[in-house]
């Protein structure tokens, strides 16, 4: 009856810890989503991004290292300038959360329209995340990858 009582203490506690990773998982979709929206908005006062970027953020755009809230506007304007009509929306996301060590990691899969080209591009977003002492998450390293053609 013990066994049987620790047992079921066991996996109601797996059931929140997951319970608690997919509702942290979403948060961070979400902040992601916004992230890219205020960028797409051509939002690029840096300190807009403060709520949710490290001060302190590396950022990685095709092997171009970047640092800050205003490296990461620059990334995306730097794109943008050439490609006015730019607009990058997500396709598909998955984040992997340890609640225990207040980390977590981002995919998501992006679609990138208005080049001047006319091309359509696909792209990556892989960005890392740490919950601080306040219960607030921010993003401490972005890597970005995209220009690559969409095959059909």
């Amino acid at each position: 009856m013990a066994d049987k009582l620790g047992k079921q203490k066991d996996e109601d506690a797996l059931s929140v810890a997951k319970m608690l990773s997919e509702s942290t998982g979403h948060l961070l979709i979400s902040l992601n989503k916004s992230l890219l929206d205020r960028l797409n908005g051509r939002q690029y006062d840096s300190t807009a991004y403060q709520d949710v970027l490290d001060p302190d953020i590396h950022i990685e755009l095709h092997g171009r290292m970047l640092k800050g809230p205003q490296g990461f506007v620059d990334g995306y304007k730097d794109v943008a300038d050439l490609s006015p009509g730019l607009h990058v929306s997500i396709t598909n996301s998955s984040a992997i959360v340890d609640e225990r060590l207040d980390k977590a990691t981002v995919l998501l899969h992006l679609n990138l329209t208005g080049f001047l080209e006319e091309t359509r591009r696909a792209g990556t977003i892989l960005s890392c995340w740490r919950r601080h002492e306040d219960g607030r998450w921010t993003s401490y390293a972005y890597h970005m990858f995209y220009g690559i053609q969409e095959f059909h």
